[in-house]
């Protein structure tokens, strides 16, 4: 039942936060970013949708973690234009973004595909793995947007910032299947 709780309470603050953000990009102009914004919001949703329909169930450790992440980047990114105002800022959210979202969906897929492993060293690389393809994807979608869109300011400024965001994204993912391999497993945080 506390879990539970815990959820709700997750959910709400995080909800919140996310439409407080949308209103404020509107108020100050900036409706291709609430429309991102609420995109997030819509997958989120969609999101706790499909998690009930299949019984998925990821710890409130790494709910509050993905949380963390895209607030992170609407709020503080978006909206406070840290993305622009602080250089090393998307370089971190890229740290803590690939170690939550490996996380996510090693979870995920560890209930979906009842994946055990007999050897740390696999459950390890397996969890870079994911934090690198996610990564890598990301990379993939930004120059997407860039070349379909043409934003004024675009999401990769170039070579250089493609190469540090990729290396954010291996340390990240290090981290997290460290963390899930020798520390305590995230995904049995409750």
């Amino acid at each position: 039942m506390e879990i539970k709780k815990t959820r709700l309470i997750i959910h709400f603050c995080y909800f919140t936060i996310q439409t407080l953000t949308t209103v404020a990009l509107l108020a100050t102009d900036r409706a291709n970013n609430a429309l991102e914004v609420a995109a997030i919001i819509i997958l989120s949703l969609v999101y706790l949708y499909i998690e009930n329909k299949l019984g998925l169930s990821v710890s409130n450790y790494i709910r509050v973690m993905v949380s963390l992440t895209l607030i992170a980047h609407t709020l503080l990114g978006k909206l406070l234009n840290y993305y622009h105002n602080i250089p090393v800022f998307d370089n971190v959210l890229h740290i803590f973004g690939s170690y939550s979202l490996a996380l996510f969906t090693y979870s995920i897929l560890e209930q979906l595909l009842k994946i055990k492993f007999t050897k740390t060293l696999n459950k390890f690389i397996f969890v870079m793995l994911i934090g690198g393809s996610l990564g890598a994807g990301y990379e993939i979608f930004e120059f997407i947007l860039d070349i379909g869109l043409k934003p004024t300011i675009p999401n990769q400024a170039g070579l250089r910032d493609t190469n540090l965001d990729m290396i954010s994204d291996f340390i990240g993912s290090f981290i997290a299947a460290y963390q899930t391999c020798y520390i305590k497993n995230p995904i049995t945080i409750k």
